[in-house]
């Protein structure tokens, strides 16, 4: 008999401590929805593009980045786990460095431009270049809206010049 009162102990404490780390294990984060897209501008994919998924009640954004056919799956919380059901505003966003400058016959730079050296030495560096139109970079200025539901289709998003 004392063997299954002391049995019964050990069973309790180890239910005990284990039930607490079991409902610790959750994420905290709220559910999503698996979301894809594609990206275009007048119809022509678009390359190694950002695109951000704003919330418009507020809350954390998902993003994403487009590949060489302009698809792009969305990331919240975890690598490519969509978003959370909800309404948002989208920027579409792709810069490269304004005034790259090729090296001239013999690796010389054209007069007056430095191609390396410490900083400061061949004036500021170059502002970066929007490579789409700049009114689809602020999703808050874009007019490019999302409404994110369970079964949803892909997202076609074509930007017009």
């Amino acid at each position: 008999m004392e063997y299954t009162r002391r049995y019964c102990v050990y069973v309790a404490l180890l239910a005990a401590l284990t039930l607490p780390v079991a409902a610790g294990c959750g994420s905290g984060n709220p559910s999503t929805v698996p979301v894809k897209g594609t990206v275009t501008l007048n119809g022509n994919p678009v390359d190694g593009a950002s695109v951000t998924f704003v919330p418009e009640a507020g809350g954390r954004p998902a993003t994403g980045t487009t590949d060489a056919s302009g698809q792009f799956t969305l990331t919240t919380f975890e690598t490519d786990d969509g978003a959370p059901e909800g309404k948002y505003k989208v920027g579409v966003n792709k810069t490269s460095a304004a005034g790259n400058i090729e090296a001239g016959a013999g690796g010389a730079a054209p007069p007056g431009v430095q191609l390396s050296g410490p900083p400061g030495s061949g004036g500021p560096p170059p502002r970066p270049k929007s490579e789409l139109p700049e009114k689809y970079g602020n999703a808050e200025k874009s007019g490019l809206t999302v409404e994110v539901k369970s079964g949803m289709e892909p997202v076609k998003i074509d930007l017009q010049p």
